[in-house]
């Protein structure tokens, strides 16, 4: 007696196209030192924002950024926080 199996896509999937498969892209290499970092003000005037370059890197899949406290000498400290 003979088992019968069935492909995957039996259950529901359809095989993929070809234009639908992952097919690698070119992505760049990035690297970004703290010592040479622009920091841009952002949405909130509080806060100052670098951009680390992900987005050119991976052709606008994914974007990072890093975001500081734009006065070094305000007080972060909540209200309602005791100390």
């Amino acid at each position: 007696m003979a088992i019968r199996t069935t492909p995957p896509y039996s259950l529901g999937a359809k095989p993929r196209r070809e234009a639908e498969t992952m097919t690698p892209k070119k992505q760049k290499f990035m690297v970004k030192h703290s010592d040479n970092a622009e920091w841009t003000p952002g949405l909130r005037s509080d806060f100052e924002y670098c951009d680390l370059g992900i987005k050119d890197a991976t052709d606008g899949k994914f974007d990072a950024h890093i975001i500081r406290i734009a006065d070094k000498d305000a007080d972060i400290t909540p209200a309602n926080t005791r100390i």
